[in-house]
């Protein structure tokens, strides 16, 4: 069952994403959520496009029939242990008081669908699979018909981003990961130090495995220091983005 359109965000309701929920937003998605892990994510540019939007259907379980069909259904303290496989689950109350109306779409980090039975509004049990990736950016305005976002949101809503802007990136081990033995700088941003800076990573990642050990997972003062700059200008752009949109959506 897809909610009725008293439960989406309109102009005029208390749903307009605020400039709070926005920071909620980035730090959800920058330190926690693990499509923006340096394991999925390019560690330097040009990084992986990142949408955001507004869904009228945040916050909620959706479950893909076999003919395609999707249903919506409130996260609640009722919903099942089986349902909550991902340990950034939270109910739809909880998620809306934090983010308002704000997704996000990426195609990166790990997708996974699980087979589940559920009992919708009306009583009746709906069964499928459980489909909360954050991959593909659609949109269910009725049950059986999914529809792509406007060009327009999406040109608004998109923001190029690396695994820097994840906290993990201020641990040695993961750059070294994904250095080769050649490498003695990197392709960093102009904006926040250019070649010169990434050069400085590399060779402090390289100190840091000769003194404390290649694979010991520990996050370095200076490491941090020197890729803040661009995690706060990625954070910059986030915030910009979902503006974007929210000016776009409720003609602000």
């Amino acid at each position: 069952m897809t909610p009725s359109l008293s439960t989406t965000p309109t102009s005029d309701s208390r749903s307009i994403t605020t400039s709070d929920e926005i920071r909620s937003r980035i730090e959800f998605a920058s330190s926690i959520h693990c499509s923006l892990n340096p394991k999925h994510l390019p560690l330097w540019p040009p990084g992986q496009p990142f949408l955001f939007y507004i869904d009228p259907h945040v916050g909620l379980d959706c479950i893909v029939d076999a003919s395609g069909g999707a249903t919506y259904l409130p996260r609640t303290e009722e919903t099942p242990q089986s349902h909550r496989f991902h340990y950034t689950w939270m109910t739809t109350e909880e998620y809306r008081s934090r983010y308002g109306w704000l997704a996000f779409a990426c195609n990166a980090g790990t997708q996974l669908m699980i087979p589940v039975t559920a009992p919708r509004q009306d009583g009746k049990a709906v069964s499928g699979l459980l489909d909360n990736n954050p991959c593909r950016p659609t949109i269910h305005l009725t049950e059986d018909r999914g529809f792509q976002l406007p060009e327009e949101v999406v040109d608004a809503g998109t923001v190029c981003l690396t695994g820097v802007i994840h906290e993990t990136a201020s641990e040695p081990w993961i750059w070294l990961h994904h250095l080769q033995e050649e490498d003695h700088t990197l392709p960093w941003p102009e904006e926040t130090g250019g070649t010169e800076t990434g050069a400085r990573i590399v060779n402090r990642c390289r100190v840091f495995a000769e003194t404390k050990g290649r694979y010991f997972e520990e996050a370095d003062e200076e490491l941090h220091n020197l890729i803040e700059p661009e995690r706060v200008r990625q954070r910059t752009e986030m915030v910009v983005a979902m503006q974007a949109v929210i000016d776009l959506v409720y003609g602000q």
